[in-house]
């Protein structure tokens, strides 16, 4: 459950959306730590978007740490992964044009950081080229290659609910976006 010390908890004004959600758990020295979707108390809502902490040794029993990132230009970090691709720590994670404090084609983004628990430079973060996927998902393939995928938004913006094929991440282009 999202400490109220940090991170917003559910409010019934909002009940589509659950502020503490989307978790990620992998092992980093010795212990679990578990990525979530999470929004900075009391911050503006398209700028309260956070990466929230927390770790267990059991996977049974979670402490709630402070966040990994600063609010910034996204109001949520949607569906994160933590991975180390090409040489590099990435933050993959996803953010709906609506929910941007700056609207931007780009819905996947990444930023670049120093190691798997960050610091990661959200505010530097750059999108996914395509941009019609959502919740966006990088992994390593049977034969050791990176590929990327996501839920497809169709070119229209209609969620269909359709994974297509994975893209291998070396044909994924990675975008700047505009100035905000």
């Amino acid at each position: 459950e999202a400490d109220g010390r940090w991170y917003e908890k559910w409010n019934p004004s909002y009940p589509w959306d659950e502020p503490w959600r989307d978790p990620y758990v992998f092992q980093h020295e010795g212990r679990w730590h578990m990525l979530v979707t999470a929004r900075r108390a009391g911050v503006d809502r398209l700028h309260a978007g956070v990466i929230g902490h927390a770790v267990s040794d059991d996977l049974d029993h979670w402490e709630v740490l402070e966040p990994l990132t600063e609010p910034s230009q996204f109001g949520q970090l949607e569906v994160s992964q933590s991975r180390f691709v090409d040489g590099k720590h990435l933050l993959v994670f996803s953010c709906g044009r609506d929910m941007q404090a700056a609207a931007c084609d780009g819905t996947v983004w990444v930023a670049e950081g120093e190691g798997p628990l960050g610091p990661w430079d959200v505010d530097n973060a750059r999108y996914v080229e395509p941009t019609h996927l959502y919740a966006g998902q990088v992994f390593d393939m049977a034969d050791g290659q990176w590929a990327f995928t996501g839920f497809d938004d169709g070119e229209d913006g209609v969620f269909r609910g359709v994974i297509p094929d994975p893209l291998p991440w070396n044909e994924v282009q990675l975008s700047q976006a505009p100035a905000r």
